[in-house]
């Protein structure tokens, strides 16, 4: 299974919520966020269900089951 970062940060941009805003709201710093959304490092399910509730989504609907080839990186690994 694959994050959908394109889907979160859509999300949190219609929100109004600046980087900083959700990482707080989430617990974690600016640049934990960062680092999740280059993917360098896999993605805790923990780390993935606090931001879907900082952003009233259910976590299996920020996921994807399909990796399709993407230039820019758009979707994370996780770790189980």
């Amino acid at each position: 299974m694959k994050i959908n970062i394109e889907k979160i940060e859509k999300e949190r941009k219609r929100q109004g919520l600046t980087a900083m805003e959700l990482a707080e709201k989430v617990g974690i710093t600016r640049q934990a966020y960062s680092v999740f959304l280059r993917r360098s490092k896999s993605t805790k399910l923990s780390t993935l269900a606090r931001i879907a509730k900082a952003l009233d989504f259910d976590p299996k609907d920020l996921l994807t089951s399909t990796t399709p080839p993407d230039e820019e990186g758009k979707h994370a690994e996780i770790n189980t």
